[in-house]
């Protein structure tokens, strides 16, 4: 079961916040991820990534719309269907 690892918020960034899982798959958010200029995508976070992820936040403290995104998001696709890589999630194609 996916479950959540870490949360990081840097705010000078467009995909400001990101969602570490237990399984090591990520997810990078904007503020409002489900609207039509909002961001949001499963993502690889590699070690040169560190100093790009912001600081370490409860997943509490984020805004609700992104707290909700990411649980339905995570499941609703399946492990098997996050590879990791970079590809945009569905409601964003």
């Amino acid at each position: 079961m996916r479950t959540i690892a870490w949360v990081y918020d840097n705010p000078d960034l467009r995909d400001r916040y990101t969602i570490i899982f237990n399984t090591g798959e990520a997810m990078a958010l904007s503020e409002r991820p489900g609207k039509d200029q909002g961001f949001a995508r499963w993502i690889l976070v590699d070690d040169y990534d560190g100093d790009k992820l912001g600081h370490s936040v409860d997943f509490s403290s984020l805004p609700r719309s992104v707290q909700e995104y990411a649980l339905q998001e995570s499941n609703r696709k399946p492990h098997s269907e996050v590879p990791g890589d970079n590809k945009v999630m569905d409601p964003l194609v």
